[in-house]
């Protein structure tokens, strides 16, 4: 399955389903690099990209700091919730080629040296 998994919801019921029908579960995660390390300060009006919503924000240094290890911490919980249930977990960026990532998906498989 390939996501940002960051879903309203979860992503939780997803993944389990699909594990629970005997699928072998590969979560990749792909997150835009400034999603992970953001570099914004001050105001701004964010517009959700699925959904066009709008957001106006202001972002302090405290405000970013919580930001990034909030996101480290739920990227960190999707991994182990992973492999808690056998599931296999990357994490990559926008920036990184497809090739390249089902590259490291097929050689951490064992199916590619």
């Amino acid at each position: 399955m390939i996501s940002d998994f960051l879903l309203p919801d979860g992503y939780e019921a997803g993944l389990k389903t699909l594990a629970a029908r005997g699928f072998e579960v590969t979560a990749i995660q792909i997150l835009d690099r400034y999603e992970l390390e953001p570099d914004l300060l001050g105001d701004l009006k964010l517009v959700d990209a699925e959904d066009n919503s709008i957001r106006e924000i202001s972002v302090s240094g405290a405000l970013l700091k919580t930001y990034k290890k909030n996101t480290e911490t739920y990227c960190v919980d999707l991994r182990a919730f992973c492999l808690r249930y056998g599931m296999n977990y990357i994490q990559t960026t926008n920036e990184t080629p497809v090739e390249t990532t089902m590259l490291r998906l097929l050689k951490s498989a064992g199916l590619v040296r």
